[in-house]
């Protein structure tokens, strides 16, 4: 980024943070709503609604959820404008949001139930008829379908009880690949920091008036902050569609979108659609997962379009940085920090790595989360002084840009050499016939941990094990070159997007 480029992104900071930085996030919908009354809230295949009309809804749905108490709700429902309603009416009457993925076994549900025991749950009714199990006397079970009057009401002076910004607002249940699913706790400054951080980092693209298609699950922190908090603190248009699938999202696109936040595998996606019609969106992002050059290379030469590359977690509300600039950047290279986040480079010692040099990766910030929920002791281990332990390798260069080089869980150690999984991985998505590549240490007793690598490949042919093998000895060390590559048809993903290396590593 350019030095004005830069300057224009901290003073856009600075204002926004003066208006909305003290403001509690379950206020913001009335306050966007006041501002632009009429203007397009969000588009979907049923139906167009104002930000009039979607205050007017949530409203009445944070009464019900006053009416019948508590300080929780959980919520478990598919894409929809209900989703919207129910996420934003909960914090607007003062109560803590636990957003679940649609996808847990009922099983799943019922433990995440009884770990934070919420005072009402919402269920959409294709959940609903999933999971007939509820045996908490104590909670309600909410069926809320009020329908739209014909004329919606002026806003009215409405008063609910807010917490203070600094009290839990958000509790969000990460995919729990590699354990427990832990429930990461955020703040509503936590979220409306991120929601100005990430505003200002995308002023610097001309962002205006934007209209987002929302295609990732709502569930998901990356689309709540991309497809809720993003449109709604920029008074913008969400274009909705209910499911990832290729009819849904040529009918998103003919709503001409101009902002288009998605995973590695959806614009794989797009690649493989070849010719879906782009031309209103002027800035895509990539985020959750590190995105193959392949990909990124693929969708250049498809649409001649970059990808602004991003990096995020869940405890980090989730966005730490996206880059910003107009060149074709290197492999995992994710920008610079966005604005009010400090980070830190360290080695295994604890100390600081020069430039250039990979170590763990400490972040510091008004978004960082409060913690996990009833884990006193994982807390402990990855909140130090308000520094957070992404878990990720990285390194920075001199223009202070961060390159992600994998999970620290991930690291496969050989002979006392570093593998890092992403590079090898980069290297096998090369081939043509590949689509997948997952690449896990194996125990060995005389050298640590060799690696395995498993991919997805288009068609299994004679020879394609030994094409692979070349294409390794072409661009890597010895070292990291796979001791066994196992060739599938697919490899198993989780609902993210993200191939579950759990699975493999058990296989």
């Amino acid at each position: 980024m350019s030095k004005k480029l830069e300057d224009n992104e901290r003073g856009f900071f600075q204002d926004l943070s003066e208006e909305y930085a003290h403001m509690h996030i379950g206020l913001l919908v009335g306050q966007s709503a006041r501002r632009f009354p009429d203007r397009v809230f969000l588009v979907s295949k049923q139906r167009e609604v104002t930000y009039r009309e979607f205050y007017f809804r949530v409203t009445r749905c944070a009464q019900m959820f006053a009416k019948h108490g508590g300080t929780s709700v959980l919520l478990s429902m598919e894409n929809g404008f209900d989703f919207y309603v129910a996420y934003c009416a909960a914090l607007l009457a003062g109560m803590v949001i636990i957003p679940v993925n649609t996808f847990l076994h009922e099983q799943e549900v019922v433990q995440i139930i009884d770990q934070v025991k919420p005072s009402i749950i919402m269920l959409s009714p294709e959940q609903r008829e999933k999971y007939k199990l509820f045996t908490h006397s104590d909670i309600n079970d909410i069926d809320w379908n009020e329908p739209v009057p014909e004329k919606i009401e002026d806003f009215e002076d409405r008063s609910f009880h807010v917490p203070p910004v600094d009290d839990t607002a958000f509790i969000l249940f990460t995919s729990g690949t590699t354990g427990t699913p832990k429930g990461v706790m955020l703040s509503s400054k936590n979220v409306m920091s991120n929601a100005i951080q990430s505003f200002a980092r995308m002023e610097t693209f001309g962002f205006k008036d934007e209209r987002f298609l929302a295609a990732l699950p709502l569930f998901h922190v990356f689309s709540q902050m991309s497809a809720i908090w993003l449109p709604i603190i920029s008074c913008s248009t969400i274009i909705l569609i209910k499911r990832i699938e290729r009819k849904e999202l040529l009918e998103g696109f003919a709503q001409k979108p101009t902002t288009f936040f998605a995973v590695p595998a959806l614009f794989g996606l797009l690649c493989i659609m070849r010719t879906c019609n782009l031309d209103s969106i002027k800035l895509f992002v990539c985020g959750a997962d590190a995105l193959p050059d392949k990909i990124r290379d693929g969708f250049a030469q498809l649409y001649g379009r970059i990808i602004a590359t991003g990096y995020g977690l869940s405890e980090a509300s989730p966005v730490i940085s996206f880059n910003a600039e107009s060149f074709f950047p290197t492999s995992n290279m994710v920008g610079k920090p966005l604005e009010g986040i400090e980070c830190l480079i360290k080695n295994e010692s604890g100390e600081k790595v020069q430039l250039g040099e990979v170590g763990l990766l400490w972040v510091k910030g008004p978004n960082i989360m409060q913690g996990y929920f009833a884990a006193p002791e994982e807390n402990s281990k990855i909140l130090v002084d308000g520094w957070l332990n992404t878990g990720d390798y990285a390194s920075m260069d001199e223009q202070g840009r961060l390159t992600i080089r994998g999970r620290e869980k991930d690291l496969i150690i050989n002979k006392g050499f570093k593998i890092y999984p992403q590079e090898v991985e980069n290297i096998l998505m090369k081939h043509p016939a590949v689509f997948k590549a997952a690449v896990i240490g194996r125990d060995n007793e005389s050298s640590g941990q060799v690696p395995i690598a498993f991919v997805a490949a288009k068609e299994n042919y004679p020879g394609l094990s030994d094409e692979l093998y070349v294409l390794c000895n072409q661009s890597l060390a010895a070292y990291k070159i796979p001791k066994k590559i196992i060739i599938l048809n697919d490899l198993p993903m989780n609902y993210t997007g993200k191939i579950d290396k759990k699975r493999l590593v058990d296989a």
